[in-house]
């Protein structure tokens, strides 16, 4: 069967031959809902690679899924449940990134955690300034740029000619990466205080 006649299918008899495994029913679903379904992300999340990623991301777990969805309505309304809840969950996950940076920041400003000991202060401040300067290039000029001159995500990817996400994903990383090795050095900064 043709492309051109799953084109005239109505939804349910398109969606039985989606769920029968035909692959070109679900290439009429992308051609039929994916150009809304993009503007819809692109309105909410205002960036074009972001939104381009969530329905690259919501029609791969359509088809992988395919065999256990269950269409209680159209695949419009389905597919736009997925698409909302994909962008809530990355609202959800930048919100919590900026909390903990600004946890982070505080820290490193205040010192609140080892304030009677400069000693240990200065060491965190190494400690910290060490593993940004072992963070690959690009991802440590983003991270300086957002952590130490507080630029935004938006000017980040202007100065440095790349896409908004590209430096939310440097940054993601970054901190993947820092975390662990500062998070140590406070477990020992805390035992050597309180037990030595």
């Amino acid at each position: 069967m043709s492309n051109i006649s799953f084109k005239n299918l109505g939804d349910e008899e398109l969606l039985k031959k989606f769920n029968d495994g035909v692959y070109d029913a679900f290439t009429e679903i992308y051609i039929r809902y994916s150009p809304e379904l993009y503007r819809h992300a692109l309105k909410m999340l205002k960036d074009r690679e972001s939104a381009q990623d969530v329905i690259q991301e919501v029609f791969t777990n359509l088809w992988i899924n395919r065999n256990s969805i269950v269409f209680n309505s159209s695949p419009k309304s389905y597919l736009y449940t997925s698409v909302r809840n994909r962008i809530l969950d990355i609202i959800a996950k930048e919100k919590s990134e900026n909390k903990y940076i600004a946890s982070l920041d505080h820290f490193i400003q205040s010192g609140n955690y080892i304030t009677d000991n400069l000693i240990r202060e200065k060491e965190l401040e190494s400690v910290i300034n060490q593993e940004i300067s072992n963070l690959p290039a690009k991802m440590r000029v983003v991270f300086e740029l957002s952590r130490k001159e507080y630029k935004s995500y938006a000017d980040i990817a202007q100065e440095l000619g790349m896409a908004e996400n590209t430096v939310r994903k440097h940054i993601t990383k970054a901190l993947s990466r820092l975390r662990p090795r500062i998070s140590d050095f406070l477990i020992l900064a805390f035992t050597l205080k309180y037990f030595f």
